[in-house]
């Protein structure tokens, strides 16, 4: 039976609502903060072991509650314990990461979510009759979460954010504390000792009966003490609050950013080079650091996440010295009336198209951080975006050529791919719609007869990748490949200790008289042919044009992915992908399958609850049903907006409102096993529906304006949305109705870890066959629930 201690139904949403907030909001601010001290390819496996947690927390708590219901003091218990491991993860995450390493802070940023779990599955067993206004609750937490991150970390820092959530945590664990002491300092002066949990004690007849938790030494099995943590956690987060908006206490300078793992942190600790570290900046999306090297004096680079690199010059006096650059090689080469740099980053292309005479540039760059830096360095740049015929628009680049109604002379793509940004339920943003086959198809449809696609690459792979990618835009022409390479050059430069590649690709074949001005070009700039139309060039390149190979054949004999990327598998970074971390991913793969496994197989059954054994699959199957939808929709919708914050607060926020809505709904609806049965079933259907929709829906609103396509967007999100939010509560009511009120936060926690396992199929049912079997996938996960209820239903 519940506690007569327990909240009422207004106390557990708001308790669910806060929880879910500071945990997404945690999960946010965890994102940007490892990418930068360790990369963005141990971000997803750090962030899903995490996520882990709140599964774990969910299992544990039945383990040692028993069948017993939680009471009001084990929760606030938790919520202390949470403000408490965030605060722990300040110091740890912004001064002792290079001692624990990777591994150490991994373990450290799971605590939080495992007391998280343990609030939630608390609190939908504390009240399963109402788990459609508790789910409800949570996911517009979560909703809100999202929001409120954007605020938090644009005032308050990243760190002090993470202070702040600690801090809203502490609040919450006095409003769960036990009966009220008038003597604080004698209940401060009593928590002092070392901790030793007690678990659960057994009855001689066998029965489960809980303790309380007591923690010896530490004293905190008494209210008092229990009282004394509650108040010392807000007050410790309050006061270093407060003391860091005089004096910074967490910021990761040059000193701590040069024992990271990133390009930047070698770069920062690299004894030759000596780079300057001059400033960073954080938003919701990214960190991006100004670094100066005092070899190079005419130029400053911009890292974004510790990553990739953005590069702003100073106006040079003459133009010996920007015929030296490889960049600027390809504006020699046709005409540069009307410019496109998709990409503009630190506005270096846009300054050498200038020089090269082009009279309208548009600039096209994503991160509104990387322009606002750039901007504050108008006098070193020439204040390069307010030049006369400039034309920046922040927004995301294939969202603008897919809208916009411009031809070009020449389109400018360099390095407009970036290693560094990674989002909350992917490997990072190896999806990349920048570089699909309708992308390509649309670059070419914006270019006039005589323009030009020019493709600036870091990596051999990449350069070969792009090649397939325009050859395959000419064969769709009607183009054989042979003649298709009468459209290339590729040119080459070494910048020690890197080599960098240009593609340059014209709508027409080049005219006869190219290798004649290359030929003079070359002479005042001594760049390397990699291939020139009717001329000898490296052997790929000569077997293509010679007709010796094919595009097919050479990507079959690769040991690289070089298969053109589409809409519906834009993963086109995946040709440099390591393979430690594929065997990361499958190892925890591995992993989460083995703890739902474990959870099923020690889930009891009980012989008086008639068609129990059905609800662990059950809800293993909408966890991963949920996560398979909200990453497809997501990514799919990721170039829609045109902005990367609003596809983290309008898509993914809507969403899990939408699913709130439906939990609450839920509330409504007679609790029967074919009525819940038959929601899973239309839910399956209309899954299939919105995937066979998704593309109709995106190539005729893209062009539309950002308010119309918010709320069309919301329109087309509802329904599945206010579908998904049923399952989950309907099978916990159902749960506690046969008897399993007990096993309540077990069921929660597999569930959760089965969102862990659907995130990681996600990507890699991506990978290999596209999202759309994403799609499939999910909807045979809510057909299979359904089943399995009306199973349960015949058996009960």
């Amino acid at each position: 039976m519940p506690s007569t201690n327990n909240p009422n139904s207004a106390k557990t949403g708001l308790t669910a609502c806060a929880c879910s907030l500071i945990v997404l909001v945690y999960e946010i601010l965890l994102s940007r903060i490892f990418s930068v001290l360790f990369g963005y390819d141990t971000l997803f496996i750090i962030i899903s072991l995490a996520i882990l947690g709140l599964g774990l927390g969910g299992i544990f708590l039945n383990w040692y509650k028993g069948n017993t219901t939680v009471n009001s003091d084990l929760i606030g218990l938790a919520f202390s314990g949470l403000g408490l491991s965030l605060l722990t993860g300040v110091i740890v995450f912004s001064r002792l990461f290079p001692i624990l390493g990777i591994y150490g802070c991994a373990i450290i940023s799971l605590l939080p979510f495992f007391l998280a779990g343990i609030i939630l599955a608390g609190l939908y067993q504390i009240r399963p009759e109402q788990s459609g206004l508790t789910y409800w609750a949570d996911l517009s937490g979560g909703a809100l979460g999202c929001l409120a991150s954007f605020p938090l970390v644009q005032y308050l820092g990243v760190h002090e954010s993470l202070v702040f959530i600690s801090f809203l945590a502490g609040l919450f664990g006095l409003l769960f504390h036990g009966r009220r002491h008038k003597n604080v300092a004698q209940t401060f002066r009593s928590a002092t000792g070392v901790a030793g949990l007690k678990p659960r004690a057994t009855t001689s007849s066998g029965e489960s009966q809980q303790r309380d938790v007591a923690f010896y030494g530490f004293g905190l099995g008494t209210n008092r003490n229990t009282q004394a943590l509650a108040l010392a956690v807000p007050v410790t987060s309050l006061i270093i609050l407060i003391y860091s908006f005089f004096q910074p206490l967490f910021n990761l300078g040059p000193d701590q950013l040069r024992q990271s793992k990133t390009p930047l942190g070698i770069l920062l600790s690299h004894p030759r080079i000596k780079s300057n570290w001059l400033r960073s900046t954080w938003d919701v999306y990214s960190r991006c650091d100004l670094v100066e090297l005092p070899r190079q004096p005419d130029r400053k680079r911009i890292f974004i996440n510790g990553a990739s690199e953005a590069i702003m010059m100073r106006p040079a006096s003459d133009t010996a010295q920007l015929k030296r650059e490889l960049a600027y090689f390809p504006y020699q080469m046709g005409s540069n009336e009307r410019v496109l740099v998709i990409g503009s980053g630190g506005g270096k292309d846009v300054y050498l198209a200038r020089r090269a005479g082009a009279k309208k540039i548009t600039a096209v760059e994503i991160n509104q951080a990387v322009v606002n830096m750039t901007e504050q360095e108008r006098e070193f740049n020439g204040d390069i975006y307010r030049q006369p015929g400039v034309n920046l628009v922040v927004e995301d680049g294939r969202r603008f050529i897919m809208q916009d109604k411009q031809s070009y002379d020449r389109i400018v793509l360099n390095l407009a791919y970036s290693y560094a940004f990674a989002d909350l339920s992917s490997i990072s943003q190896m999806e990349n719609y920048l570089f699909t086959q309708e992308a390509f198809d649309q670059y070419f449809n914006h270019l006039n007869d005589d323009g030009t696609l020019t493709i600036f690459i870091d990596y051999p792979e990449l350069l070969v990748k792009f090649l397939f990618s325009c050859l395959q835009h000419f064969k769709e022409k009607g183009i054989d490949h042979t003649q298709a390479m009468n459209h290339v050059i590729v040119l080459s430069k070494n910048y020690w200790p890197e080599t960098f590649y240009a593609l340059l690709v014209r709508k027409t074949p080049y005219p006869a008289d190219t290798n004649l001005k290359m030929t003079l070009l070359l002479a005042e700039n001594p760049v390397e042919t990699n291939y020139l139309p009717g001329q000898p060039g490296r052997e790929l390149f000569h077997r293509l044009a010679a007709g010796k190979t094919t595009p097919q054949e050479s990507i079959g004999q690769s040991t690289f992915q070089l298969t053109p990327a589409t809409d519906n598998q834009p993963f086109f970074l995946e040709v440099v992908l390591n393979y430690r971390r594929k065997l990361i991913i499958f190892a925890l793969l591995i992993l989460v399958i083995t703890g739902i496994a474990g959870a099923v197989y020690f889930l009891p059954r009980s012989s008086n609850t008639t068609g129990g054994g059905y609800f662990p699959v059950y809800f293993a199957l909408v966890g991963m049903g949920f996560m398979l939808i909200e990453i497809a929709l997501t990514k799919r919708f990721s170039f829609y907006l045109g902005y990367p914050q609003l596809n983290l607060s309008v898509v993914l926020a809507f969403l899990l409102l939408a699913c709130g809505c439906g939990g609450y709904l839920s509330g409504r609806l007679k609790l029967t096993h074919s009525q819940i049965s038959r929601i899973c079933f239309i839910l399956g259907s209309l899954v299939l529906i919105t995937m066979s929709g998704l593309n109709p829906f995106l190539n005729h609103t893209i062009a539309y304006g950002l308010p119309l396509r918010i709320i069309l967007l919301w329109l087309y999100l509802l329904p599945v949305g206010l579908l998904m939010g049923m399952p989950f509560p309907l099978g916990l009511k159902l749960a506690a109705r046969q008897g399993l009120t007990g096993q309540i936060p077990r069921l929660w926690g597999l569930n959760a870890l089965a969102t862990v396992l659907g995130s990681v199929v996600s990507v890699i049912l991506a990978m290999l066959l596209g999202f759309t079997y994403v799609f499939y996938l999910a909807a045979l996960c809510y057909l299979i629930a359904g089943g399995c209820i009306i199973m349960g239903g015949r058996n009960n």
